[in-house]
């Protein structure tokens, strides 16, 4: 008893948090072991002012159990900053939440619904708007009626008598007119025998700033008191025109200067980065630092997750002794791919371009002699309407897009096997921007015929050979690489939750895309909030998942405060969302140690398909 009496007075004089559990609940070796620290361990004593200072200061501040729990996890000094600012940070968390807690304080749920309601209400806006400007229009166009009515009887007689051009109708009906026609889309050649020479407008756009110049838009700038210039100078420039014949139209000349160019140097400049594409860029990542120097922001879809490329090569064999230009092997491929595309996909628009004047030529003489033939396809090859069926050259595209492009090179060897000097409009000097146009052209994808390989393309003398080269070795080698070095801690770790609970993941599929998670064939972008730091409010909640949507992923919002308070839960709800059923056993996150060989069924001599464990999970229900 006296013993027991010394150690409580003892134990008066210790830290509870520290010599845990108490010393006379200690067994009798910790109990040996803590007496004897207590009794020798002197060098302790030696700073024991400071730290008791600081300790103070400590617990003033409100970190004493926090000072406690990290010696006891005996953190490094690396490591201090870090846990305190973690401190730090959380403190600031619940202030806040005592403070506002309805604002802070819901769950998931609440969160997610509070988005798709902001969503929807902004869709419903957008929806609504555009009725109220018909309604505006609607109201305008009556009163004008009414007040006007001399002008309205004139517009019924032009109507009447099939004469209700805009230029007469502007100079007959003036009031109606200005009610009648806000806007007008036409050719910038059209506009003078559309529009007459007083009708004035409020803005210009000019939809092709790269491909036209100041001249040819001049008819519209006149008539408007401001002016927007869109333009694309990797695949457009402005070629201007000639009434006269030259003998060589690839002969070198002066070209004149867009309109986007001289608007550029003068005017101020928004660029337009993020692409808006449902259906991805066929070979975007090749197009982005080939031809746009990586500003462009092409986001992945989910066939591409899976591997399904949207892109393919189809090499061609051509027999000894045939022609360097559109050998007939080259021209029968294309032609079975053209049939094999209206036969099975009549369903997409189909594109044929080549840089062989010669072999485009031939490609469509052959076609028109296969459909002698071929009479039941020729409802696909009317069809489309702005995207009817072409067989045209790279430099002849302008501006065009299509579901499918299939792209011929139309060269190989010749009889020497040798490669020509010039691959045609590739080797023009404004190849590259006609490749680049046609690669963009691809709304889903793109094949691209070639009996040339990247091994025939070594010459440097063959003008335009790199390019040419380097897009043959991007679509036959496709990059795999990593797009992520730094990964998230919070991520990482819900990524191994995930992974626990069968779910496949990549934090390095997509720069943009934090966390990538699958089950079979569905696959979701996992969004946390600082993933999207830089959006506003219409892109973060309406046009950023409506676009990862419409590339085929499911799109799974986790707010950090979730994350961050409970991780497990947050798992286990992306799990149960790819169609993955959980049982109500916990899963470990980490592998359990490997168990020692006396622990193991060998050791006992039992076989390895051993039933020890399904009889001890068998027990009747009142064994308890």
């Amino acid at each position: 008893n006296t013993f027991v009496d010394e150690l409580k007075v003892l134990q008066q004089h210790l830290d509870s948090e520290t010599v845990n559990p108490a010393l006379v609940d200690q067994p009798l070796e910790k109990l040996r072991a803590t007496l004897r620290s207590l009794a020798e361990d002197k060098a302790i004593l030696e700073n024991y002012p400071e730290r008791a200072m600081t300790q103070s200061r400590l617990d003033e501040a409100g970190l004493g159990k926090l000072a406690v729990e990290l010696s006891k996890l005996h953190t490094t000094k690396d490591a201090l900053q870090a846990e305190l600012e973690l401190a730090w940070w959380k403190s600031a968390l619940e202030t806040l939440l005592q403070r506002s807690g309805s604002s802070l304080a819901g769950d998931h749920n609440q969160v997610v619904s509070n988005e798709q309601r902001f969503a929807q209400a902004e869709s419903d806006l957008i929806r609504e708007g555009s009725k109220t400007v018909a309604f505006e229009l609607a109201t305008a166009w009556k009163q004008s009626l009414e007040r006007f009515p001399s002008e309205a009887q004139t517009l019924k007689e032009l109507l009447r008598l099939k004469r209700a051009v805009l230029s007469e109708v502007h100079t007959l009906a003036p009031n109606i007119y200005q009610v009648l026609a806000p806007v007008v889309m036409c050719s910038p050649y059209e506009v003078p025998s559309v529009l007459a020479k007083g009708d004035r407008y409020d803005v210009a756009l000019v939809l092709d700033g790269a491909g036209s110049s100041i001249a040819e838009n001049y008819a519209g700038l006149a008539r408007s008191n401001q002016a927007i210039i869109f333009g694309d100078d990797a695949i457009a420039a402005a070629t201007g025109f000639s009434l006269e014949c030259t003998a060589d139209e690839n002969s070198e000349r002066d070209l004149p200067q867009s309109i986007f160019t001289a608007a550029r140097s003068l005017m101020p400049v928004e660029v337009l980065r993020r692409s808006y594409r449902s259906s991805g860029q066929a070979l975007g990542d090749y197009v982005n630092s080939e031809f746009y120097g990586d500003r462009i922001i092409f986001e992945p879809s989910v066939d591409s997750y899976f591997g399904r490329s949207n892109a393919k090569l189809v090499k061609v064999n051509p027999p000894k002794g045939s022609e360097a230009e559109s050998g007939d092997s080259e021209v029968t491929q294309v032609l079975e791919l053209i049939l094999s595309h209206a036969t099975w996909n009549p369903q997409d628009s189909l594109l044929v371009a080549t840089a062989s004047a010669k072999h485009a030529e031939r490609l469509d003489q052959a076609l028109q002699t296969s459909m002698r033939e071929k009479a039941h396809l020729a409802e696909f090859f009317e069809g489309h309407g702005r995207e009817k069926f072409e067989i045209t050259t790279i430099q002849d595209l302008a501006h065009r897009i299509a579901d499918r492009v299939i792209f011929s090179v139309g060269f190989g060897k010749d009889s020497s096997g040798n490669v020509p000097k010039s691959l045609g409009f590739i080797s023009h000097r404004d190849g590259h921007r006609y490749l680049a146009n046609c690669l963009v052209s691809a709304r889903k994808h793109i094949t691209i015929v070639s009996a040339l390989e990247p091994t025939d393309l070594a010459d440097p003398s063959i003008v335009g050979c790199d390019l040419l080269r380097d897009l043959l070795s991007e679509i036959a080698k496709p990059s795999t690489k990593a797009q992520e070095a730094d990964v998230n801690p919070m991520i990482a770790d819900l990524a191994i939750r995930l992974t626990k609970l069968g779910v496949t993941t990549r934090t390095n599929f997509s720069p943009r895309f934090k966390l990538v998670a699958s089950v079979g064939e569905k696959a979701a972008v996992i969004e946390p909030d600082w993933g999207l730091l830089g959006y506003n409010l219409s892109e973060r909640h309406r046009l950023r998942p409506m676009m990862i949507r419409a590339l085929g992923w499911e799109y799974i919002r986790v707010p950090s405060f979730e994350l961050f308070a409970d991780p497990e839960a947050v798992a286990q709800r992306i799990a149960i969302a790819l169609g993955i059923e959980l049982s109500k056993k916990p899963q470990p996150l980490f592998e359990m140690e490997p168990r020692a060989f006396e622990d193991t069924h060998f050791a006992w001599g039992d076989p390895a398909d051993s039933n020890d464990q399904r009889l001890r999970e068998d027990k009747p229900p009142h064994w308890g």
